[in-house]
């Protein structure tokens, strides 16, 4: 299998009855036949895989959020492959795959849910034709290993570094690598690439037969159970212990001193209330007065206390009474609608009906703020859609002209559905950026 640059194939299936053969995209040619495999360790919403061959490097991504044309659970399989002396530019594959991805939830989905057959390509050839390949300063170790092995990161940084920079020679005792941010780790990998070392807990090879044929079930790792060996624990990782122990030690501390204070106070109180025996002679002023019948007040200690508890249980009332009615004046006076460039953005979450009602109030408006300038926007766009036109000019998420040149390149190939969700996306992207902006201006 020779690759002379990137190939794409996506595959379609129910959950129960696996992945299709026959892929939904297909771009690029393979010399020899692929087959599609979904995680068999790890069990999560979404993953990844990473496979190194002789010719090639595979880069997957599996996700269960769509069903199938008959309602029933499905998945999909995302499988980018790269030459093997080859990587990505300006661009790692764990962003690409999430790409590709996005781009098939608008482009090719129906309702959610998966095609059953394959798809017009052209519009993922061209989202790949953005992406250039560099050569590799050292090769990927190939997987020349029989058994799966499970991993995971402690963070999307190392899940990112990890599908751009898997050059550790461990990788080569396994068939393939999968990934999950939730799953039980059967492989150990260092952070600075040293000689890895393999776990000591059961992993593949030490399981019986049968437990390799079982599936998997997520695990979600103990507080005692490490899932990466020490040597790619971060560095910040041994303060975090430290401060733990000072913290520890610091409440030692301070319960000693807690009780030592309220020892003395109790002895401080026993020394006031209990005479010990003591004999001393009072003076005759001091002996008329302890001879004189007090004057009777009602008003006793206990009573006093109880009056200074139920005042201050009512100021506390009080307190949260006011407290409450201020949180709800907020939330009444709360900002919930946004102006932006002289247009108004107020639904967080709109429907269809409210999208298309925003558009026809202020279609004359984006057709103002609108022009090709450097892209080559198709005409029935600017003059049907001049306000989806002006979202994806002024989308802070597309990386750069390219990609948003590619939505203009994908319109002729959109039907409404398709159109209707770019709105709604790009709509709540910016909502929520004019939301931001609108906290951190008041604060």
């Amino acid at each position: 299998m020779v690759l002379t640059g990137i190939a794409l194939r996506i595959y379609g299936g129910s959950q129960a009855g696996g992945l299709n053969k026959t892929p939904i995209v297909s771009i690029g040619s393979l010399q020899e036949p692929f087959v599609p495999q979904p995680p068999t360790l790890v069990d999560e919403e979404k993953s990844w895989i990473i496979i190194h061959a002789q010719d090639y490097t595979v880069y997957a991504l599996h996700t269960k959020e769509y069903n199938t044309q008959e309602g029933l659970p499905g998945q999909l399989l995302i499988c980018l492959l790269l030459p093997s002396d080859q990587r990505l530019d300006d661009k790692d594959p764990f962003s690409l795959l999430n790409t590709i991805q996005e781009h098939f939830a608008v482009q090719t989905t129906v309702d959610g849910k998966l095609p059953t057959t394959p798809v017009d390509s052209s519009s993922y050839a061209n989202l790949l034709k953005q992406y250039k390949l560099t050569k590799l300063a050292r090769p990927l170790p190939v997987m020349k290993g029989n058994k799966a092995a499970a991993f995971q990161p402690i963070s999307q940084t190392q899940l990112i570094a990890l599908m751009r920079y898997s050059n550790y020679p461990v990788l080569t005792n396994i068939s393939r690598l999968e990934i999950g941010m939730r799953c039980q780790s059967t492989i150990a990998i260092p952070m600075g690439g040293s000689q890895p070392q393999r776990r000591n807990h059961p992993n593949l090879e030490n399981l019986p037969k049968e437990e390799k044929e079982k599936p998997r079930e997520t695990v979600q790792p103990s507080k005692t159970t490490k899932t990466i060996d020490e040597d790619w624990i971060p560095e910040e990782a041994p303060k975090a212990k430290r401060t733990k122990v000072n913290v520890g030690k610091k409440k030692k501390w301070l319960t000693g001193i807690l009780g030592t204070v309220a020892i003395a106070g109790l002895v401080a109180l026993l020394w006031y209330f209990i005479p010990f025996g003591k004999t001393t002679q009072m003076p005759q002023e001091q002996h008329t007065k302890a001879n004189t019948v007090p004057e009777v007040n009602n008003s006793s200690p206990q009573k006093d206390t109880v009056e200074e508890d139920t005042k201050k249980e009512e100021a506390e009332k009080e307190f949260e009474r006011e407290t409450t009615k201020e949180e709800e004046g907020k939330r009444k006076t709360a900002v919930t609608s946004f102006v932006s460039d002289g247009i108004e953005y107020k639904y967080a979450d709109p429907t269809t009906s409210q999208l298309q009602e925003w558009r026809k109030k202020y279609h004359s408006v984006c057709s103002r703020k609108i022009s090709n300038g450097n892209f080559d926007i198709p005409k029935e766009m600017m003059v049907k859609h001049p306000c989806l036109v002006y979202l994806v000019l002024n989308s802070k998420s597309m990386e750069d002209d390219k990609e948003r040149q590619s939505w203009f390149d994908l319109y002729p190939l959109m039907n409404t559905e398709q159109i209707n969700k770019l709105y709604k996306i790009l709509y709540r992207e910016k909502y929520k950026l004019e939301e931001i902006n609108y906290r951190h201006s008041n604060k």
